[in-house]
């Protein structure tokens, strides 16, 4: 048998034929979107906080003092005993992270109040003044 080069197979790449894949494609000359375009906006200066997103503040708000407000209720008729009252800051303290020191103040006011429907105004005042 003869060693012609259609029977073998290519050793290297350099020894294959180029490749006839598709043309490359050129560039358009259409301008880009305006996203790509736009520059970055600007961030508040360091000493100042970021702006509020409104709803999702008092929701979230909203939510964390229930919760706050409900395992204060599941302590007071069914006392686990002290493992529940290690958890009662975590609602409000959530709140002050994920926002801010207003919206914690409103949390514990929102829980204050619910408190104070539910179980009366001296209990509820045992949540907010330990």
């Amino acid at each position: 048998m003869t060693d012609r080069p259609a029977d073998r197979l290519p050793d290297s790449p350099s020894d294959s034929p180029p490749a006839q894949g598709p043309a490359p494609i050129a560039p358009e000359s259409e301008p880009a979107p305006d996203w790509v375009t736009d520059p970055p906006r600007s961030s508040p200066p360091a000493g100042m906080p970021k702006p509020a997103k409104g709803p999702l503040v008092m929701v979230e708000t909203a939510f964390l003092a229930s919760a706050a407000s409900l395992m204060w209720l599941i302590n007071l008729y069914f006392p686990p005993g002290p493992l529940l009252r290690i958890l009662f800051p975590v609602p409000i303290a959530l709140v002050y992270l994920r926002w801010n020191a207003r919206a914690a103040w409103m949390a514990t006011l929102v829980s204050g109040l619910l408190l104070g429907i539910l179980i009366g105004p001296p209990r509820s005042l045992l949540f907010v003044i330990p």
